[in-house]
């Protein structure tokens, strides 16, 4: 069972990026001070609580209400983890951003999508379809606190510990974890074709 979460923590912490992040937020507000950006970073983790929370509860009973396939979603959220993978892994030059309000920044961009993006609520949503025992299913909310717990952990070290972040540093763990989530995404993919193959092949 151990296995299992670290596994679903793994998948949840590739989607979601922290690190990249976590450094593009501090791009937002350059001029804010320490105290200004870690509060506007919890007001921005409340609210992405209440979207990963919503996705935990709702996510798998709205595709069974819309009738959608989960291999379907499989495809589509790993073409949705593969274009970000793609993004980590070759970003593109980043142009001056203007200072944003408040209210611009606590909900969107900071919860969603910096915090609970569309990768994030795609592998919470396959995680989930994933887990068949209760115990599983508990896995699922516990790797999501678990990953609420790790942006709270790297908002307040970033937020006041900025002048220490090398670039390069951030540049080496992006590359890295778009790497790895390169290969979940094709491995989503994948499964999720076969899946459909099998699914036709039956009909």
């Amino acid at each position: 069972m151990l296995h299992f979460l670290l596994i679903t923590y793994i998948k949840m912490f590739a989607a979601t990026s922290p690190l990249p992040f976590v450094v593009l937020y501090l791009n937002l507000r350059p001029s804010d001070t320490p105290e200004q950006r870690w509060a506007l970073a919890k007001k921005g983790m409340l609210f992405a609580s209440f979207i990963i929370l919503g996705t935990l509860l709702c996510g798998v009973r709205m595709l069974n209400l819309l009738q959608i396939d989960l291999n379907a979603f499989r495809i589509s959220g790993g073409l949705i983890l593969l274009i970000i993978a793609i993004g980590m892994l070759y970003p593109n030059p980043t142009k001056p951003t203007a200072p944003l309000t408040n209210d611009d920044i606590t909900l969107t961009p900071l919860a969603f999508p910096i915090i609970a993006g569309p990768g994030a609520l795609s592998a919470i949503i396959i995680c989930q379809s994933d887990a068949i025992t209760t115990l599983e299913r508990c896995m699922v909310y516990l790797s999501s606190a678990l990953i609420m717990v790790t942006y709270y952990i790297l908002f307040y070290i970033a937020c006041f510990s900025s002048k220490w972040l090398k670039p390069s540093i951030i540049a080496i763990c992006s590359k890295l974890f778009g790497l790895l989530l390169l290969t979940i995404s094709v491995q989503m993919i994948t499964v999720g074709i076969i899946g459909l193959t099998q699914f036709l092949a039956s009909c």
